[in-house]
């Protein structure tokens, strides 16, 4: 995973001191939404002082302050309905997740478990309204993780809707609240192997749900495994009506809304017609590529690098420096840097530039190139450059 240093120029002298689930639980909140993850608090910095007069003449010298990158919590919603006993999905599935939470790449990766499909003492139409497995750093948690997952067992029907509103509606509050480890990036992944088949929500409102979650700074992932790529609406009658939503189209479109572009495959539909088959989706679709346990943790792991890569923490706050106007470098794994421009609204220049994450200007994000080179290079690092407040 990419390392981040923070560089601070700093004066030798005269710096002043100076659910509706089906079987039971209830919605994302009294009104259906969800509170926004990023309230926009004060992060503790001083007001820029408009006398300060920053002079690159002056004498300074560098100082390193320990900065960060954003933590990522990762929460699986699992489908372990019955048709996950079909063609031993479930034991790939279950081996895919392991074989990708194993690697040490995800040492510093919080991740949990929901659950959705038959559940003790309930229906075969519930999940889980809150985590199987809490998420927890995976350097100290794979051993209880890894027993919840050897747990799972096919039984039950497929309330994809519930299963969703509940992960969001647990994830929220602990986002809002910026307690660890949700006080960074925060991904659902959803993992499932057909279409629901408990209440009848139409597409729109699992593109809503979506969209609610990534309003509350969740970011929405989706795998499917055989069996994915279904008729959306089961149908008892004799056969699906001609109208019927395509399940690949539903997922393409779901995936697109869950998380930036940028994460996404490269033209893949964002906006199918919902009743055709999609060939190019925005979610890791295994049914097509083939399903194994390497390429479920194929998947998992571009996940990892897709969520985590780009957002960094400004250093804490200082009465010395200037934290309003930092310079932002990217350091290749060759040592190479890229001093990035702040990003204006127009095209992303070649190397690409920066921007604030958040209304409280206490991280930045990198985009374009920038953010490709520490999503791919597991030795680049960026460097904050902070400039001295000077009387």
């Amino acid at each position: 995973m990419a390392r981040s240093v923070v560089l601070v120029a700093v004066l030798l002298v005269g710096c002043g001191a100076g659910s509706d689930k089906e079987g039971g639980s209830t919605n994302l909140s009294p009104d259906g939404s969800l509170p926004l993850g990023d309230g926009g608090t004060d992060p503790g910095f001083d007001a820029a002082d408009p006398d300060a007069v920053y002079s690159p003449d002056g004498a300074c010298a560098s100082r390193s302050f320990s900065g960060r990158k954003l933590p990522l919590a990762i929460s699986i919603v699992f489908d372990q309905s019955s048709s996950m006993s079909s063609g031993g999905r479930m034991d790939t599935a279950k081996s895919g997740l392991k074989k990708a939470l194993s690697d040490a790449k995800f040492d510093d990766v919080a991740v949990g478990l929901f659950r959705f499909g038959y559940i003790e003492g309930l229906s075969g139409c519930t999940s889980d309204g809150k985590p199987t497995f809490e998420p927890a750093v995976l350097s100290s948690a794979r051993t209880g993780l890894f027993a919840a997952i050897d747990k799972l067992e096919p039984s039950g029907a497929t309330p994809t809707f519930s299963a969703l509103n509940d992960a969001y509606a647990w994830l929220a509050p602990k986002i809002l609240a910026k307690g660890s480890p949700f006080d960074g990036k925060v991904a659902v992944v959803l993992v499932t192997d057909g279409a629901p088949t408990c209440g009848s929500h139409t597409p729109t409102e699992f593109f809503d749900l979506v969209a609610k979650g990534r309003k509350a700074t969740i970011d929405t992932f989706i795998i499917g495994l055989p069996g994915s790529g279904e008729p959306f609406y089961k149908d008892t009658s004799g056969g699906p009506p001609t109208d019927n939503p395509d399940t690949t189209a539903v997922l393409s479109k779901m995936a697109a809304q869950g998380t930036d572009l940028a994460n996404l495959p490269a033209g893949c539909a964002v906006d199918p017609k919902l009743t055709t088959k999609v060939t190019n989706p925005c979610y890791y679709d295994l049914e097509k590529s083939g399903f194994t346990a390497d390429a479920l943790a194929t998947a998992l792991d571009g996940i990892r690098k897709a969520t985590t890569s780009c957002e960094y923490a400004m250093p804490a706050a200082n009465p010395l420096y200037d934290s309003s106007n930092p310079g932002v470098v990217v350091v290749d794994g060759s040592g190479t840097p890229k001093t990035l421009p702040r990003c204006t609204g127009g095209p992303v220049p070649a190397d690409g530039c920066w921007d604030w994450a958040d209304a409280g200007k206490t991280r930045v994000k990198i985009v374009g190139a920038a953010c490709t080179t520490v999503k791919t290079d597991e030795k680049s690092r960026v460097d904050i450059l902070l400039q001295c407040k000077v009387k």
